[in-house]
C-alpha cells in the first residue's frame, strides 16, 4: 500500500491521559493498514500564533531554528518515530495543539499558543509509527 492510499483513508480521533499528556491524535491511522510496518513520509505545519519568536528542532535531522511570531513552517518528508523539541525564546511557556491538517491527508498541524501556568508548559512532541503524538 502506498503512502497516499494509507492517508487517504485517514481517521481523526483524540484521547487525553493525565500525567505526561499522553495525547492520541490517531492522524495517520488507516483501519486497512498495519501502521507498525507503515515506513512513509508525513508532513508537521508548525503555526506559531504567539508574538515570540519559538525556537524548534528535529531530533536527529534537523539543528535548531527559529519560528517567528505569527508565522509558520512546514516541515516535509519526516518518518515515524520522531521528536521535535519546542521553546519560546523569551522564556514564556507554549500550549501545544497538534491536530489533524484536514486540507492536506497526511499532515499534522501543530499549533502553539502562550501559557500563563507553568503546567501547561510543552517543549517536545513524539510522533510514533501507529500515529500516537505525545507532548512533554
Amino acid at each position: 500500500m502506498t503512502a497516499n492510499s494509507l492517508f487517504s483513508q485517514q481517521r481523526s480521533s483524540t484521547s487525553w491521559t493525565v500525567g505526561i499528556l499522553a495525547l492520541t491524535v490517531q492522524v495517520f491511522y488507516s483501519a486497512t493498514s498495519d501502521w507498525e510496518d507503515f515506513t512513509g513520509k508525513f508532513d508537521v505545519r508548525l503555526v506559531n500564533d504567539t508574538a515570540a519568536n519559538v525556537t524548534f528542532q528535529v531530533i536527529g535531522d534537523t539543528g535548531p531554528r527559529s519560528l517567528q511570531g505569527k508565522s509558520d513552517v512546514t516541515l516535509q518528508g519526516l518518518r515515524a518515530p520522531v521528536t521535535v523539541t519546542f521553546e519560546r525564546e523569551d522564556g514564556g511557556q507554549l500550549i501545544v495543539t497538534p491536530q489533524t491538517a484536514s486540507s492536506e491527508p497526511g499532515s499534522l498541524e501543530v499549533r502553539f499558543k502562550e501559557a500563563t501556568d507553568a503546567a501547561q508548559g510543552r517543549s517536545a512532541m513524539r510522533i510514533e509509527r501507529n500515529g500516537s503524538v505525545f507532548l512533554n
